[in-house]
């Protein structure tokens, strides 16, 4: 028979009063030993159904079983089923409206002593862990059938009856009323045998003692108890979702098998919540943390705390509680950083830089600290080849002498890339500009850029001439110019108003050849060098350039020369040392004749 049991919410809280069930064995018994299979229901020996634990009626409906023992330990079952109706159906009742206010599992006389060749069976008789009592609680009782007709004496002996612990359980020497003295505790002693003794009066003949055994059945009044009170796992940063981190364990002391040991896992809380506060999750049957998200960066969070919980009875009962601590590893998955990733440096000739001094010591860091590892350097890029590097300490050192007029140097610059590397097995790099500010020195002198000319040996026109100067301002302009051994013969030679230029004039009449003039150039600072130029002399007039060869009609050579050389002597003696228009006369020598 199923007995309906209809409730007026789906939600039934701890503490409600379902309903009362009655029970009798055909004695003058009122209380007696009930048991139920779901655990978030307790039937008190009174036989009133409560609930013990917050019950939800997700389906309407809700099946169990309410077990009792009669005097003689036979058990009854009796299903239930808690059915939900709404108000309309229950009137808004609080309690459960019944069917029955006392409902009889069974009604019977039982007589369990039956004499066999072999002895008596009794079997066994289940009494619930953690009773309130009232002390000494009535179990059963045990008659033989025989104590209608002679007088019988019983007893029990064994553990929990004469040996430890003495007392827990008695026996009315006249009744055969089994007792138990105290509340038990599965998780001490799950069963206890003793044995029971029938002696029959008068004649004293005793019968063949026989086993009792007493189980005690399981409550859930044990919280599931973590293996450690705090965990400690590990986790490579930037590791994808699944990775697996750690397994929690946690055991239950109630009856295995049951929902009273039955342990669910729970992450409560996760500190700090970012990137996610998801960014863990756990098998809630085997305890299994994983990573549930990607984003683990270790030089942003390096930690985490969890706080997990494990509830008996599928996830609804008692709980425990431990703290998982999860380190996240370093990956080398940053490049060394420079401390300053553009150095600039000053350099001057008060520096004294000479080849094997110290430019400048340029250092990196690693974010990747967890992993300890060392920065190294190397020259990337140096197109002028001035720099070594020390591998270990990045100082950078001159190798060859520096020089602001090279052509790699740009508006006074030089530029040096630099690397910087870890020593992983795939190293990551980094590169950092040294940037060098050649200040100028007065170490060029100027320069005349013109090598050559072609001028008329009659009525010359005056030749301008480009001085330049590798150095920078202030080592420059205003030049000087002065015409340097026999030059000064036969040229003048001036500046300009600018005093950039030069203007050459060839100021008399020169045998057709080739002529080196030699001038000292100086700039501002008198810095100064000797520059040549070659002359082509032509026979042509003014600005009509043009060299032929002069046809002297197959006349001696030697002759021809020294007529030549004795005339230029004449021209050398009779004229003037200096002419007014030019800032100095010079005589040029020729390079070849033409004869």
């Amino acid at each position: 028979e199923l007995f309906i049991l209809k409730v007026s919410r789906k939600n039934l809280k701890p503490g409600t009063r379902l309903s009362k069930v009655g029970f009798t064995d055909c004695t003058t018994r009122t209380r007696f030993l009930f048991s139920t299979d779901d655990s978030r229901l307790v039937v008190e020996t009174e036989g009133i159904i409560t609930v013990k634990r917050q019950v939800v009626l997700h389906e309407g409906n809700q099946n169990f079983s309410i077990h009792a023992w009669d005097s003689q330990g036979q058990k009854m079952t009796l299903p239930v089923r808690l059915l939900y109706q709404d108000h309309h159906y229950m009137n808004n009742r609080l309690d459960a409206e019944y069917h029955h206010e006392a409902h009889k599992l069974k009604k019977m006389h039982l007589t369990w002593l039956k004499r066999r060749k072999r002895g008596w069976v009794i079997p066994p008789i289940n009494v619930p862990e953690h009773s309130r009592g009232p002390f000494p609680l009535f179990l059963v009782v045990i008659r033989s059938d025989e104590d209608k007709v002679k007088t019988i004496y019983y007893s029990i002996t064994g553990p929990g009856a004469d040996q430890p612990p003495v007392g827990l359980f008695t026996m009315n020497r006249d009744t055969g009323h089994l007792h138990v003295t105290q509340e038990l505790d599965r998780e001490k002693v799950d069963k206890y045998t003793v044995t029971h003794s029938v002696a029959e009066g008068g004649d004293g003949k005793a019968e063949e003692p026989m086993e009792i055994i007493i189980k005690v059945i399981d409550q859930n009044d044990n919280k599931p108890v973590f293996s450690q009170s705090v965990y400690v796992g590990e986790v490579p940063e930037a590791s994808q979702e699944g990775f697996q981190v750690i397994q929690v364990v946690a055991t239950d002391a109630d009856e295995p098998n049951t929902d009273n040991s039955d342990i669910r896992y729970h992450v409560m809380s996760q500190k700090p919540e970012e990137p996610s506060p998801n960014m863990f999750t756990i098998n809630p049957t085997t305890g299994v943390i994983r990573v549930n998200e990607a984003g683990l960066d270790r030089e942003k969070i390096p930690q985490y705390t969890l706080e997990v919980q494990a509830a008996d009875n599928k996830g609804e009962g008692l709980t425990g509680f431990t703290k998982v601590i999860i380190k996240v590893t370093d990956l080398n998955d940053h490049t060394p950083i420079f401390i300053e990733p553009f150095v600039k440096k000053h350099v001057s000739k008060s520096e004294d830089l000479a080849v094997n001094s110290t430019v400048v010591r340029y250092t990196a860091t690693d974010p990747d600290t967890g992993r300890k590892q060392k920065v190294m350097y190397e020259i990337i890029s140096d197109p002028a080849g001035w720099f070594d590097i020390d591998k270990e300490t990045g100082e950078i050192k001159v190798r060859n002498q520096m020089d602001r007029e090279s052509p790699l140097v740009k508006e006074d610059k030089y530029s040096a890339l630099i690397g910087a590397y870890d020593d992983d097995q795939i190293p990551a790099t980094a590169t950092g500009t040294l940037v060098l500010h050649l200040q100028d020195v007065n170490d060029s002198p100027p320069t005349i850029e013109e090598r050559k000319f072609t001028v008329c040996s009659k009525i010359p026109v005056p030749q301008l001439l480009t001085v330049t100067d590798r150095d920078g301002p202030g080592f420059t302009s205003p030049y000087n110019v002065s015409l340097v051994g026999s030059a000064k013969a036969n040229w003048t030679a001036r500046m300009i108003s600018t005093r950039t230029g030069i203007i050459l004039t060839l100021n008399r009449e020169l045998e057709i050849g080739d002529y080196t003039v030699a001038m000292s150039i100086a700039d501002s600072q008198g810095l100064s060098q000797v520059s040549t130029v070659t002359a082509r002399v032509c026979d042509c007039t003014g600005e009509d350039v043009s060299c032929r060869e002069k046809d002297v009609g197959g006349s001696n050579s030697p002759v021809i020369l020294g007529i030549l050389k004795a005339i230029v002597v004449l021209l050398i003696s009779g004229s003037d040392s200096q002419d007014p228009e030019y800032e100095y006369l010079a005589e040029g020598e020729p390079l070849s004749e033409t004869v």
